[in-house]
């Protein structure tokens, strides 16, 4: 594993059409409601993209 800010992961999806909610915490993609307990010591970053 290795600690990036989210405009470094951004770069990632250049040239592709982020899909919503776009680049977020995991537990929060499509969430449905439910509660999603977040990590204590950080959280992972997230995206779909589509080539655009």
């Amino acid at each position: 594993m290795r600690d990036r800010t989210p405009e470094h992961i951004a770069r990632f999806f250049t040239g592709f059409e982020l899909v919503e909610p776009g680049l977020v915490d995991v537990a929060d993609w499509r969430n449905d409601g439910d509660f999603v307990e977040h990590s204590k010591g950080g959280y992972v970053l997230g995206g779909v993209g589509r080539l655009a």
